[in-house]
């Protein structure tokens, strides 16, 4: 049943399968994700552990999922679109190239790349919401590298709340959508690396399970299904070490972004960004371009 869903237009399933995932996989990873934020904008945690110590301290275990609400809104359109624009687009691709091996890897990261941007743009408002709140816990915009002027916990009461407040004060280019040209640029890289790679690490993975089948008694996978499957550990691989090279490579960038998005007096264009990039390499050397990536 699966496979003829799938096999045929099946779009609403892909949505539906890459929406739920990408949501369980936020709320698991969420406490990472703020603490990544607050990382980001301020330097009195030393490291990740202080971090969640001083939060669970000052906030209580609720503190770590502060901004959930819009992450989840927004992960839904994020990974549905995402999901479903690159396996509609690879399924064009295995029609031109006839099977998965064949599909050249330029081809497969111009489709991550598509599959990037719609979904960025598409969600990208919601991800705006989501570091405001994460740190606006922080009480004192001293705390922070800069000045946000966010008052203190309790700003942004719900998500609705803020989307009309933001774009009420800030409007779409400075408010909503702050950062949305950087994010064209590296989210489409990031997804291209992340669907690039999670496919050719399952390649290589299924070669090897293959490999393997001839040394026991079972005999080798023969169909199409069965030659694709792989045991969850092999997929967990897969995907942890496309995320982690994909991840690390926009970190820096990243880091950047979430500066401007959490400060409403911060106008964003590329100058500004470049600048903000050589202070903090200025100020905190190479290791600060990538502070907070162990948590991403």
């Amino acid at each position: 049943y699966i496979e003829r869903a799938t096999s045929s237009e099946g779009y609403h399933v892909k949505f539906v399968a890459g929406a739920s995932a990408g949501a369980t996989a936020s709320i698991l990873t969420y406490p990472l994700d703020l603490i990544r934020a607050r990382l980001a904008v301020q330097t009195s945690y030393p490291n990740l552990f202080m971090g969640f110590k001083d939060i669970l301290q000052a906030e209580g275990p609720r503190g770590l999922y502060h901004g959930l609400s819009p992450t989840i809104m927004g992960m839904i359109p994020y990974a549905g679109l995402s999901f479903a624009t690159f396996e509609t687009l690879k399924a064009q691709l295995l029609k031109v190239y006839g099977s998965d091996g064949d599909i050249p890897f330029q081809m497969r990261l111009a489709a991550g790349g598509v599959a990037g941007l719609v979904a960025q743009t598409g969600s990208y408002p919601f991800n705006v919401i989501r570091r405001r709140m994460q740190v606006q816990a922080l009480q004192n915009a001293s705390d922070m590298g800069f000045a946000t002027g966010l008052s203190g916990y309790g700003r942004y009461r719900s998500v609705f709340g803020a989307i009309a407040s933001i774009y009420k004060i800030e409007g779409l280019q400075n408010g909503l959508f702050k950062g949305i040209t950087m994010t064209w640029i590296k989210g489409p890289l990031m997804t291209a690396i992340s669907f690039a790679m999670n496919d050719i690490v399952n390649k290589e993975l299924r070669v090897m399970n293959n490999s393997m089948s001839d040394l026991f008694t079972r005999p080798p996978p023969i169909t199409y299904s069965e030659r694709r499957q792989l045991h969850a550990a092999e997929s967990l691989i897969a995907g942890g070490v496309a995320g982690a090279v994909s991840k690390t490579v926009i970190a820096p960038a990243d880091r950047v972004k979430i500066m401007f998005q959490v400060d409403p007096k911060k106008r964003f264009t590329f100058a500004n960004a470049w600048t903000c990039l050589k202070h903090t390499y200025t100020t905190e050397g190479t290791p600060g371009l990538w502070r907070g990536n162990g948590a991403m």
